[in-house]
């Protein structure tokens, strides 16, 4: 095989592989691009959560706190309008 033959082989594959690791290190800029929009928008759905849930234990708590509540005014009425 001539030298300028095996000079040719051996830049085209350098330019293809140069080509390659250009296009592989682009498509990883953009999945990391990605994955971060990703970790952005699950950090924000945590905190809504945090600030928005209400566990279904503390509801029926305060629920029954209002009740009692609502259960001793109804008592106070009927107690005044007795008298």
């Amino acid at each position: 095989m001539a030298p300028e033959i095996v000079a040719v082989i051996i830049t085209s594959a350098f330019a293809a592989f140069t080509g390659v690791g250009r296009a592989l290190n682009t498509f990883n800029s953009k999945i990391q691009k990605k994955f971060s929009e990703l970790n952005k928008k699950i950090k924000d759905v945590e905190e809504q959560m945090i600030r928005d849930y209400v566990l279904k234990q503390d509801f029926i708590r305060e629920m029954s706190s209002v009740n009692q509540k609502l259960d001793r005014i109804l008592e106070l009425m009927i107690r005044q309008h007795k008298d």
